[in-house]
């Protein structure tokens, strides 16, 4: 579609996908920098044509219950092939199928902002999280399956804030002195509790 080359921000919202996002959409998207995907019921995959994204710097998901980001439409993992390296913010919230961060995100190694909300089934952020070694800020709310750390926090040397809100296990193994994964998350700077 013509003029689509130029198009900055694209909010996408309450539309009744048949299942995955059109492919040949996202090949002309060159310069867009915000997608918003909101209440989209019954989407059930990204498509592998995002990776023409390489301008995005801001990613939102949001409330779109079918969704399962790991996977394209014929159920195999999501690559971006190196895409998506203009990523600096990623928001993912109230999607049921998240059990654990996809792979695409941990490739994106320019990533400094990420909010985890109101994703119950998360039980696991991988060790692969130390690719993301731009990460400033992580913000995980409501993620009451998620119960710890991994090791590789360690090793995340640009998080400076770390936010935990209503994950009543992860909270407690991240008491300071006295929780398991304490010294996981011990040189981060700013590390809030509410």
């Amino acid at each position: 579609m013509l003029g689509l080359n130029k198009l900055k921000r694209l909010n996408i919202e309450a539309v009744e996908f048949p299942e995955c996002l059109p492919e040949e959409g996202f090949q002309s998207l060159t310069s867009l920098e915000s997608l918003s995907i909101w209440k989209c019921h019954q989407l059930t995959s990204l498509r592998q044509g995002m990776r023409h994204l390489s301008s995005l710097v801001h990613l939102s998901i949001w409330e779109c219950e079918e969704l399962d980001i790991s996977k394209d439409e014929s159920g195999n993992i999501l690559d971006f092939h190196g895409g998506l390296q203009s990523l600096h913010s990623v928001t993912i919230s109230c999607l049921p199928k998240l059990t654990s961060l996809p792979q695409w995100l941990l490739q994106t190694h320019n990533l400094e902002d990420l909010n985890i909300w109101y994703c119950d089934n998360l039980k696991a952020i991988s060790e692969q999280i130390e690719a993301l070694q731009s990460l400033q800020t992580l913000d995980i709310d409501r993620c009451s399956s998620l119960t710890s750390f991994p090791e590789a926090m360690r090793r995340l040397t640009s998080l400076t804030h770390l936010t935990i809100c209503g994950c009543p296990k992860l909270e407690e193994s991240c008491k300071r002195q006295a929780g398991e994964d304490w010294d996981k998350i011990a040189h981060i700077p700013h590390i809030q509790f509410y």
